[in-house]
């Protein structure tokens, strides 16, 4: 009877009645998508959420799931039958995968609209008229939104793209807004900052229309003019006066203004960060309440004026006398007066200011990295001189355990002062807090309060000297391959590691290629998932010797080996008495395989052994692929088939205690099995030869088992069954192997009757054998085979003369009665084979033809044959 392929359950076309046979399979590939949407589809972003998906869809050749109509589940051929259409379970698996990638990307709300939709056509169609409702309620809620649009508080940029939002959703429903319109709308919307651009844009657009890419361009350009204008780059100021020019050194108990404050507290300021890759953006708190006091005068220390109107600074008589405090900032008014001198005497020694809202320093050597800056900001001071900024870098120290980093450090030449911004500082170590006295401050970790260093106030100013511990944070400076030696080479990340976290003398973090670690530390790469897949059988094949066996088999052997097909994992196995008979196996599986699937082999890939060198010689059309000396791995798949069958082997010889003698037998089994099991979800013996197995067949291996032994009986008065254990199934031949344990004799039969829950080898204590002597043909079992009746005698007379491979046993294995019934189907368990051997003698020469057992093979081609009878 002719196999039935039945169409998946979910199919939309799919039928209980209509299982017309598979004429032909498809070989187009399945395309999966993984690929995540940014966005989830929600009732507001559908048009985001299209621009999203469509160019993927497009761009893997997806289009046609959802622009046409699905193929016709079946055909009429040439004959009149009605066939299966051999493009459609590609399409339905291909729309399947579509679909379900589609509603991962959908929000439940828009979930529920689509939730009975099979097809992704269907889906699509679906959401296209869902969200292209054109409801008055919906476009007259769209035609508010874009004529009452006002920019308020937002950026150009958030207000521009508002109203494109809104604009497309209009075109999307059948009510577009024109460009004329568009920029009406925007430019009606924009505050008294833009007035402006409105006139430019109404003058503009009298002589030719006006675009919104341009208005764009105008809007974003107006709006980085109104910011530069608004706010003045200062990195701090130099003097006590008026906003802008507020530069002081941190003062006891006064910050920001000039309210007294307790004598100690935490000060943790928050301030914009610099980032070297945008323009210097370095403002003060111009609002502060310091800029809203009466000013301070720099020369006589008095309120109520600043210093340019002070009188004494125009007397000559005068007996004033600098104040100590400010001596620096007359002494140098365009330089940082930061400190008490023109200049840091130490170039260890860093300012500590609560006002400046970066890092400044003049000395490359207090930078671990650095970078040349290319902008035309500069740095300002509070006189309003401006100094040049020549590069930014950055640098770390250590406070007792703990590192502190340096960022956005401005390398300013003509600077006198190593400056550090307080701000800037705990912005970066969010870690950390500073607690100011009157003569000191501290560095304290935040959470746990825990001291770390302590920074004493020396003429008013907080100096923090970085060459405080033995190691001087700028010493000499080594390369990092040097300190990659010292180290005793450790790996580069480990190095790397080292210098940034305790501050390491280093030139650069750069590490060159070592070769002493190269030779010393040489392993196994990481071996990556290969990314070729086979399309069609034979295409490449997979094949490994394993062995020697330890014990030699029942029929000789030392080895196996496999040939594994790389497109649907399917198994041969055949076995060996020396390696050398590897190319009289791969001759006979060749012309097997390639006779049975009706195509040729066209790669094979093996390990590096010699015993396949013939093999590549003789067959030179064959491309052979050998693994790297030493290198399994790339023949993974034959070698973890080894284990696949030695652990399963394993498994059922435990169960049932079967004597390692009989390895190849059960070997031979567990292949057959294994090609029965799904591998990689699909089940090698369906996807080879399009067919499911037949599992009802399967029995246990090993378990007691009672074949019908009627005509081998002298005489009708003898029992019409014995009791045997159940070794596997027959190779050619659609019925059991049973071995009859007293006579070593093998009974090949369909009509068996099993106890799958008793193992006569745990029952029976056999005496020890030495398995590692190498049988010859003469002790292999017998084997009996059906034959007519007057044969009956003498074969049983045959088997009766041959030596037995094991002694005969004193007490024979008890028999129990099964309740059981035998099957008879005639159908699927009949001897067809009329030329198969008659007598054991007459198998052996054929099995020595040549040294190997095709097990899977005749198997796999015997079963077409029956199920065409």
């Amino acid at each position: 009877m002719a196999s039935e392929t039945v169409l998946p359950n979910d199919s939309p076309h799919s039928s209980s009645t209509l299982t017309p046979p598979l004429i032909s399979q498809t070989t187009d590939s399945i395309v999966s998508l993984n690929l995540p949407i940014a966005s989830k589809l929600t009732d507001t972003n559908f048009l985001n959420w299209k621009s999203q998906v469509l160019p993927l869809i497009y761009g893997y050749s997806l289009g046609k799931f959802i622009d046409s109509p699905p193929p016709d589940p079946t055909l009429r051929s040439e004959a009149g039958q009605i066939v299966i259409n051999p493009e459609y379970l590609p399409w339905y698996k291909q729309d399947q995968l579509l679909l379900g990638w589609i509603r991962s990307s959908l929000s439940d709300s828009v979930m529920a609209q689509v939730v009975s939709c099979s097809t992704t056509k269907e889906l699509w169609h679906t959401l296209q008229q869902y969200f292209a409702s054109t409801s008055r309620a919906r476009l007259t809620d769209l035609r508010r939104q874009i004529q009452t649009a006002h920019k308020g508080d937002a950026s150009c940029s958030t207000y521009l793209q508002q109203l494109k939002t809104v604009a497309d959703e209009l075109a999307f429903i059948g009510a577009p807004v024109s460009e004329d319109e568009l920029v009406s709308y925007t430019i009606n919307g924009l505050g008294i900052d833009y007035n402006s651009i409105v006139a430019a844009v109404n003058t503009a657009s009298r002589s030719a229309p006006f675009s919104f890419s341009d208005l764009r361009g105008l809007l974003l350009g107006h709006e980085a003019l109104l910011k530069s204008q608004a706010t003045q780059p200062v990195a701090f100021a130099a003097s006590r006066g008026s906003a802008g020019t507020r530069f002081r050194a941190p003062q006891p108990n006064q910050y920001f203004n000039n309210q007294i404050r307790p004598n100690n507290f935490n000060f943790r300021p928050p301030t914009p960060q610099f980032r070297p890759n945008t323009p210097l953006n370095l403002p003060l708190n111009a609002s502060s309440p310091a800029s809203q006091t009466k000013p301070t005068c720099q020369i006589c220390s008095k309120y109520g004026h600043p210093a340019k109107l002070c009188y004494k600074r125009y007397d000559p008589d005068s007996d004033w006398v600098p104040n100590p405090r400010f001596q620096a900032f007359n002494a140098q008014p365009t330089s940082a007066a930061a400190t008490s001198t023109s200049s840091t005497a130490n170039q260890s020694e860093w300012v500590l200011d609560s006002g400046a809202s970066s890092h400044v320093t003049n000395d490359f050597n207090n930078l671990s990295t650095f970078f040349a800056y290319t902008g035309m900001d500069t740095l300002k001071l509070g006189s309003g001189t401006g100094m040049a900024i020549s590069h930014i870098g950055s640098t770390h120290f250590n406070l007792s355990g703990t590192t502190v980093t340096l960022s956005d450090i401005l390398v300013v030449p003509n600077f006198s002062t190593n400056l550090i911004s307080i701000s800037k500082l705990l912005q970066d170590n969010p870690q950390l807090c500073i607690n100011f006295t009157a003569s000191s401050c501290i560095f304290k970790v935040l959470h746990t309060k825990t001291n770390l260093h302590e920074v004493l106030c020396k003429n008013g100013l907080y100096l923090l000297d970085l060459n405080y511990s033995p190691q001087a944070f700028f010493g000499i400076r080594a390369p990092a391959s040097v300190w990659h030696a010292r180290l005793g080479h450790p790996s580069n990340s480990t190095t790397k590691q080292i210098l940034q976290s305790f501050s390491l003398p280093c030139d650069s973090n750069k590490l060159s290629f070592c070769s002493d670690c190269a030779q010393s530390k040489a392993h196994v790469l990481p071996f990556s998932s290969s990314s070729s897949i086979s399309t069609s059988p034979l295409q490449l094949v997979h094949s490994d010797v394993w062995g020697p066996a330890p014990i030699v088999s029942s029929l000789g052997y030392k080895y196996y080996i496999t040939f594994v097909d790389d497109y649907s994992n399917y198994t041969w196995i055949y076995f060996l008495k020396q390696k050398s008979d590897v190319l009289n196996v791969f001759s006979l599986f060749k012309s097997q395989a390639e006779n049975l699937l009706n195509t040729s082999i066209k790669t094979l890939r093996t390990d590096g052994g010699t015993e396949y060198k013939p093999v590549a010689t003789k067959f030179p059309q064959i491309q052979h692929q050998t693994s790297c000396p030493y290198t399994p791995q790339q023949n993974g798949k034959a070698e973890r088939k080894h284990r696949n069958i030695v652990e399963l082997a394993l498994a059922i010889m435990s169960q049932s205690s079967i004597p390692t003698l009989y390895w190849d037998e059960i070997f031979s089994n567990v292949v057959y099995l294994i090609n029965r099991l799904p591998s990689n979800m699909d089940i090698p013996y369906k996807k080879l030869f399009h067919k499911d197995p037949d599992f009802t067949f399967l029995k246990v291996l090993g378990c007691l088992c009672f074949p019908l032994t009627r005509p081998y009986n002298a005489h009708k008065l003898e029992q019409r069954s014995l009791p045997c254990v159940f070794i596997g199934y027959a190779k050619s031949q659609k019925g059991y192997r049973c071995l009859h344990l007293p006579t070593n004799r093998i009974y090949i039969s369909r009509n068996v009757l099993f106890d799958e829950h008793t193992f006569p080898f745990k029952q029976q204590q056999l005496p020890s054998t030495n398995f590692q002597q190498t049988l010859s043909l003469s002790t292999v079992l017998p084997v009996v085979f059906p034959s007519a009746q007057n044969q009956v005698n003498n074969s049983a007379q045959q088997a009766d003369s041959q030596p037995q491979l094991e002694p005969q046993v004193s007490q024979p294995v008890s028999t129990s009665t099964v309740a059981a019934t035998l099957q008879t189907d005639a159908a699927r368990f009949s001897n067809d084979s009329a030329d198969r051997p008659q007598n054991s003698n007459l198998s052996l020469t054929a099995a020595a033809q040549p040294p190997c057992c095709a097990t899977e093979l005749n198997i796999a081609s015997a079963e077409p044959i029956q199920s065409a009878a």
